[in-house]
């Protein structure tokens, strides 16, 4: 398989023996550019007052905490399985991502509160330049962020680095729509549109809390990898020389690393040698779709797969 060729986890060329400095430089940047955004962001409130530009301010500070959970969580899963964790420490990721939707739940309550309450006492906004300006160097700075992020997605498959990716490519939108707000007080004389888009970004946050922890909860419970996954796999155990059957497929991530079992069947009557040598030129195959992945292949004598381990009869009969 080419290196460059884009494989179905979503990146190219995943190796988890790549530098594992790349995921942590990512998760620093994302930690520096939220604690820069939140110093000149808060500067700029308290010169205009703009709830919208609050509602920003509690989202970098938000920020600052996802990406050092994010950072703490790639170093720990990114360790290698020991006596007490025999699986590994990829789930650490799953752990982070339930926290952080947790926190960004009651920060969009805050968020909320604070544009309903300026929304009463109809605020007055001053000082709409320095606002845009600053709005606008967020954009840059998050812009690079994301790109790097998009990098290091690419050369190491890094769920967390997606996670934090996807939640600093929403905030462009967010400090864009900042911008507009402001434009629209200052130009239009439509002093709700800074504490509604605040409202906004309650919504925003709330949706990007849910989709956070669904995907902690899926990894957490050990859901099984999505549909095209499965199909892929299949296909190449369906076209792998010596294999009759299989059956019982159980697929998982575990932070970085997919991990999956399965039963072949494989003629009764060949050599033990053999038979082995078709399980790892499979599992060869396998990996060289999945880079990274941990395998567990059971062999079976064609024709007879019961035993006690066979509980998902819906994949009883892959082939």
């Amino acid at each position: 398989m080419n290196d460059q060729t884009q494989n179905t986890y979503g990146a190219e060329h995943i190796d988890p023996n790549l530098d594992r400095r790349l995921p942590l430089a990512a998760g620093l940047a994302a930690v520096l550019v939220s604690i820069a955004l939140v110093v000149i962001k808060s500067w700029t409130w308290f010169e205009t007052g703009s709830s919208a530009v609050l509602s920003s301010v509690v989202d970098s500070l938000i920020d600052i905490l996802i990406s050092a959970t994010n950072l703490g969580a790639i170093w720990y899963a990114s360790r290698p399985a020991d006596d007490d964790h025999r699986h590994g420490h990829g789930k650490a990721e799953g752990v982070a991502a339930l926290f952080q939707s947790a926190f960004i739940i009651g920060s969009s309550a805050f968020i909320f509160l604070q544009a309903v309450r300026f929304i009463t006492m109809k605020e007055v906004i001053v000082d709409h330049e320095s606002a845009i300006v600053v709005m606008a160097i967020a954009i840059v700075l998050n812009l690079a962020l994301v790109l790097f992020q998009t990098y290091v997605k690419s050369k190491t498959g890094s769920l967390a680095v997606e996670a934090d990716q996807a939640h600093y490519s929403g905030d462009i939108f967010i400090h864009g729509g900042v911008i507009a707000s402001l434009l629209a007080d200052k130009y239009a004389g439509w002093g709700w549109a800074d504490p509604v888009f605040a409202i906004l970004v309650c919504v925003w946050l709330a949706v990007n809390a849910r989709s956070i922890a669904v995907k902690a909860l899926g990894m957490l419970l050990d859901r099984e990898l999505e549909e095209s996954a499965r199909e892929k796999i299949v296909q190449i155990i369906r076209t792998q020389d010596g294999v009759l059957g299989a059956h019982d497929l159980r697929t998982r991530r575990s932070g970085r690393q997919i991990k999956m079992a399965l039963d072949i069947e494989v003629a009764p009557d060949i050599p033990l040698k053999q038979a082995h040598d078709i399980s790892m030129a499979l599992e060869a195959r396998l990996i060289a779709e999945f880079p990274g992945s941990e395998i567990m292949i059971h062999i079976d004598p064609y024709g007879e797969p019961e035993d006690s381990r066979h509980k998902h009869l819906s994949d009883m009969h892959i082939i």
